[in-house]
C-alpha cells in the first residue's frame, strides 16, 4: 500500500488512531485510543461497516462506495448516501502523524473543532493523504477539512 499508512485525530471528546491497514473483515481502523467515559464506544472500539475512511466537513467517517472496485477511486463521502457511511467522528480539532503530538493536544483543555494552533500540524497530515490515497478519501471543496480552517487563522 501506498501513501501515508496512518494518522491520528483528535476531537472534541476523544483520541483516535487512524491505519489504513484493515481488519478481519475488511475495515480500515478507526480507533477510539482515548477520551471521556462512554458505554456506547468504550475505548479500544472502532468505527465499523466501510472500506474507506472519509475525511469531510470536520468530521471522520468509514463509508462504502459500492461503485469503486479495488482498481477504481471511490467517489469523496459527500457524494453518498449516509446510509452507507459506517459511523462518525465529532468535530475534528487537528490530526497529526505522532501519538505523542496528538495526546500533548488532547490535554489541552481549552481544544475546539478546527483549532487553529494546530492548523499547520492538521494541512500537513492532510497534504500527505494527497488525492490519490487508496484508503484515505479526502473531501472536495466547502466539504474538505482544510476548508474548517478557513475562518482561522
Amino acid at each position: 500500500m501506498s501513501g501515508l499508512k496512518k494518522f491520528f485525530a483528535v476531537t472534541a471528546r476523544s483520541l483516535y488512531r487512524v491505519s489504513a491497514e484493515r481488519n478481519e473483515p475488511g475495515w480500515p481502523a478507526v480507533i477510539r485510543i482515548d477520551g471521556d467515559e462512554d458505554e456506547a464506544f468504550p475505548l479500544g472500539t472502532g468505527l465499523k461497516n466501510g472500506r474507506f475512511v472519509g475525511l469531510i466537513c470536520g468530521v471522520i467517517c468509514l463509508y462504502n462506495d459500492h461503485r469503486a472496485s479495488d482498481v477504481e477511486r471511490p467517489r469523496p463521502a459527500e457524494m453518498i448516501n449516509t446510509r452507507a457511511w459506517g459511523g462518525h467522528t465529532s468535530g475534528v480539532v487537528a490530526l497529526f502523524f505522532t501519538e505523542d503530538e496528538a495526546r500533548a493536544c488532547f490535554a489541552e483543555s481549552d481544544r475546539k473543532f478546527a483549532d487553529p494552533r494546530w492548523k499547520a500540524k492538521t494541512l500537513a497530515v492532510l497534504e500527505a493523504i494527497g488525492e490519490n490515497h487508496p484508503v484515505f478519501v479526502l473531501g472536495q471543496g466547502n466539504c474538505s477539512l482544510a476548508a474548517s480552517y478557513s475562518d482561522g487563522d
